[in-house]
């Protein structure tokens, strides 16, 4: 069991579009792993919640 986030996150420069992920980090951390040279903008932290069992409760992962 890894106790972790589920967070959803946003950015500008991709109007319409959330990223749903999980981590077992800090959510702030992940999406700044994520601002890399190919993400004109940092992403934004939309709603985070702590969870038991983050891989579990992951039913889905990417862009929506």
């Amino acid at each position: 069991m890894a106790k972790g986030f589920l967070y959803v996150a946003e950015n500008l420069s991709m109007a319409g579009l959330l990223k749903v992920g999980r981590t077992e980090k800090i959510p702030t951390a992940r999406l700044e792993e994520l601002f890399t040279t190919g993400v004109p903008e940092p992403f934004d932290v939309a709603y985070y919640a702590l969870v038991q069992d983050s891989k579990k409760s992951a039913g889905y992962n990417g862009f929506c």
